[in-house]
């Protein structure tokens, strides 16, 4: 009877487990052929033959396989989802089991082939109990940027925010990591036709410190390594500690270093105050006379003889005294110890300081009142004096008192002024004395007061040589070049008639042609039985001047005609004008238009030896231009 109250005992508990426990969805085992990935590796079993591969890929984590021949090779967890099973030759099936779920057996489709690979899939049986269909999860992160995949399923890399759209509506595990935050996961049943989101905050590996220090020059060192001096702000993530205990420094030379232990933590903002305290020695001053004011590194601290505690370290000691040279020693402050000096003032010495030209005077950093010449009291020995007027270099330098001597003279520098060039035309190349690079016109340069050569220079136009006075103030200055090739055309006029006239220039010299007509004049001295026209002809040659204006003179030998007169008389010939003649003139332009353009005035004399009292004067006038 109890027999058979226990058979049926234990055939309810099998039954109820059954009832209860999972089930393993799987396809049908197929045969795949090329798949490179699963045959990598060459696997024999313990007869030495080349195993089969079976590939099983699944969502589930812990299975465990069993087959009647036995496996040549532990499973092997290939990639995520994907599980290889190296299986002896002629094997029929397999049997998959894990905790929860019923045992099942799945069958080759043929006795397992030596090198050949098959594929099952395996999922659990939660497509019974969830509606069925694709869904989208939103994925958010507290701070965002988070990497996030699914577990199980390759290629989901992606950072936050991120959307999974139009996934299959089943459970996914989503594992989460970000540099310097802990790794979490989180599993998402995703619903059919339904967009799920989801806010995760993530926990940080690292926290918050704040460090206050006082004095402000003090060098903080955390865990024996220098972070910087003064208060430190690490609260930014790039800047922050990780989660974790620290000993924290502060020191300054001259004051007792402190040290303090934090334990840093994701909670709340740590916080650390440091005031370090000075360490102290005694300084002892005493001078002749007495009653002196004593400054340390130019703090005063009291009157001589003096004794009061410090900070250890070195300092610059002066002495100072009204009417006496001031002294100075550099004192070395030891802990717990009294460094002694004592200083000697020498009384000043009257000195009269005399510039040229006036100006105002500090003397030993005191600005004395007035200008030069100047009564001052001066220290023995060395002394510093600044001398400064405006339009002058700044003068600085030390000098010493000499035996015996009261006054102390000092000349001043003009300082360099702004010199302003210009030229018609522009472009022009300055060679100024004492300069070592050219001046382009227009243009600046500094220059002190006096006189310098100046020659300016520039393609087509004479070079000009002149003197450039720069006075207190620096000033502007204008020259004109003129070209070093003019010609001119124009117009001549002599006894009633015309012509025309060519005058060219190049460099120094000129050249002219005239060529004109001529009439017999009214007031002729020898008038012809009749009025005669004429032919006048001139060529002439001569020099160029610049200054003060430009100027041309010329030297040449002509020719003039007035035709034939009768011949039955001898009185008659001597209307008979035909003879050469020499000639002399000068040539005066004027430019315009920036030197391009000329208009010119010519006086040209005629010397006629050959008639009695037939001399001439013709003038010209015209245009000319640049070559």
């Amino acid at each position: 009877m109890k027999l058979l109250r226990y058979t049926f005992i234990l055939f309810c508990l099998v039954f109820t487990s059954s009832l209860f426990a999972q089930e393993f969805q799987t396809k049908e085992m197929t045969r795949v052929t090329n798949d490179l990935k699963a045959i990598k590796e060459d696997v024999k079993d313990d007869n030495g033959e080349l195993t089969a591969i079976v590939k099983v890929i699944t969502n589930i984590d812990g299975l465990s396989f069993d087959c009647k021949l036995g496996f040549a090779k532990a499973a092997v967890k290939d990639s995520p989802g994907e599980i290889l099973l190296f299986v002896s030759p002629k094997e029929r099936e397999i049997k998959i089991q894990k905790e929860g779920f019923l045992p099942k057996v799945i069958a080759l489709p043929e006795p397992a082939e030596s090198g050949a690979v098959y594929k099952v899939e395996v999922s659990t049986d939660l497509s019974a109990t969830l509606a069925s269909g694709r869904g989208t999860i939103v994925l958010t992160t507290v701070p965002e940027g988070a990497f996030v995949e699914i577990d199980g399923i390759g290629n989901s890399r992606k950072q936050t925010p991120a959307i999974y759209k139009d996934y299959e509506a089943r459970p996914f595990k989503f594992k989460l990591s970000k540099d310097r935050y802990e790794a979490k996961d989180t599993i998402v049943k995703l619903v059919d036709q339904k967009s799920i989101s989801v806010n995760l905050k993530l926990k940080p590996k690292w926290g918050k410190l704040k460090i206050n220090v006082f004095p402000k020059s003090a060098t903080i060192r955390i865990d024996g390594k220098v972070q910087g001096t003064g208060d430190l702000d690490l609260t930014n993530i790039e800047e922050a500690l990780n989660i974790g205990s620290y000993d924290i420094e502060a020191s300054l030379e001259g004051y007792h270093p402190q040290r303090q232990t934090v334990q840093i933590t994701n909670n709340n903002i740590s916080v650390i105050d440091f005031r370090l305290e000075p360490i102290k020695g005694f300084i002892k001053i005493t001078s002749s006379p007495s009653n002196a004011d004593v400054y340390l590194n130019d703090s005063l601290y009291g009157r001589t003889p003096l004794e009061k505690e410090v900070r250890i370290g070195r300092y610059q000691v002066v002495v100072r005294k009204e009417g006496f040279a001031s002294s100075s020693v550099v004192a070395n402050v030891i802990e717990n110890e009294i460094t002694s000096q004592s200083l000697t003032l020498n009384e000043k010495i009257d000195i009269t300081i005399i510039t040229e030209p006036k100006a105002t005077i500090t003397l030993n950093g005191t600005l004395l009142s007035g200008k030069t010449p100047l009564l001052a009291k001066a220290n023995p020995g060395i002394n510093h004096i600044i001398i400064e007027k405006e339009g002058y270099e700044r003068l600085e330098r030390d000098f010493s008192i000499r035996e015996n001597q009261t006054e102390y003279k000092f000349d001043l520098e003009l300082k360099s002024q702004a010199t302003y060039i210009s030229t018609s035309p522009s472009g022009v190349y300055a060679y100024i004395s004492g300069k070592e690079e050219s001046l382009v016109t227009p243009g600046q340069v500094y220059l002190k007061k006096g006189d310098y050569d100046i020659t300016l220079t520039s393609p087509g136009y004479m070079s000009k040589k002149t003197t450039l006075s720069v006075g207190d103030k620096g000033d502007n200055y204008f020259y004109r070049l003129r070209p070093s090739s003019v010609m001119f055309l124009g117009l001549s006029t002599s006894d009633g008639g015309i012509g025309g006239n060519l005058t060219t220039w190049s460099g120094h010299f000129t050249f002219v042609m005239d060529i004109q007509s001529i009439e017999q004049r009214d007031d002729d001295p020898y008038p012809a039985p009749e009025k005669q026209s004429g032919l006048q002809m001139m060529i002439a040659m001569g020099v160029r001047i610049n200054r003060p204006i430009p100027l041309s003179f010329h030297v040449g030998y002509g020719f003039r005609g007035m035709g034939e007169a009768p011949t039955e008389s001898s009185d008659t010939q001597l209307y008979d004008r035909q003879f050469y003649s020499p000639v002399i003139g000068a040539t005066v332009p004027i430019s315009f238009a920036g030197g391009s353009f000329w208009l010119y005035g010519q006086i040209n004399y005629w010397f006629h030896t050959e008639i009695k009292d037939e001399s001439s004067v013709n003038l010209v006038g015209g245009i000319g231009f640049k070559l």
